[in-house]
């Protein structure tokens, strides 16, 4: 069903998709979206995904990008599954206390059928700068619950020219965003400047709904 590849030294594994073979071209996984205008399946092939944050919103966004047939996804996370996990995220009994990015790379890989090579790293993003990953790709996903690695990422991707994708939603679950930060244009912290110096794990939700009501800055 899936290829596991030999993992590097840092806690990591690494698996790659079957890849479902096909009589005819109306019979591809992908028939439908390259039906859609200007659609262009090779980009989605050749693209690599860092993804950061392997819980709610990183399981989603990952199951969708390797079913889409994205060429390479890097997933990040240094947290653990626990039972409150298992009825919103992408886990189950056997992966209970263990490291969340590897559970989800060891998952997605079952879900995929156009040969993507999923990575999980089990350190965060400032952990896995330190060791020396290559982090860098056609774009960051971050769906991480903490600003300082939000902060983090926003920095390393502005100095790389890598867009960003940053996503959230609250504790109570009655709000989220959607941020892209483009190589030029605003920042993260420039749209929610509170975040900068905010620390606290997870981050106080008011603080992003408050600012996702503000103009962007000229």
């Amino acid at each position: 069903m899936f290829l596991k590849l030999r993992p590097s030294t840092a806690p990591a594994v690494s698996y790659r998709c079957r890849y479902l073979r096909h009589k005819t071209k109306e019979q591809s996984v992908t028939n439908r979206q390259e039906k859609l205008p200007g659609f262009d399946q090779q980009a989605l092939t050749d693209s690599r995904v860092i993804l950061i944050g392997a819980g709610g919103l990183g399981g989603e966004i990952g199951e969708a990008l390797v079913r889409k047939g994205i060429g390479e996804l890097i997933i990040l996370d240094n947290d653990i599954v626990e039972p409150t996990n298992l009825n919103r995220q992408r886990f189950y009994k056997s992966d209970l206390y263990k490291n969340k990015a590897i559970r989800l790379t060891r998952n997605l890989a079952k879900e995929g059928f156009l040969g993507t090579r999923i990575q999980g790293y089990g350190l965060s993003f400032e952990e896995a700068l330190e060791r020396g990953i290559d982090l860098c790709g056609t774009v960051a996903i971050v769906g991480v619950d903490n600003n300082p690695a939000r902060v983090a990422t926003s920095r390393f991707y502005r100095t790389k020219k890598i867009p960003v994708i940053f996503t959230a939603v609250s504790r109570e679950a009655d709000h989220g965003y959607v941020f892209i930060q483009m190589p030029s244009g605003a920042c993260f912290g420039c749209r929610f400047p509170d975040s900068v110096n905010d620390d606290t794990y997870p981050v106080r939700a008011h603080l992003l709904l408050n600012a996702s009501s503000r103009p962007f800055p000229a």
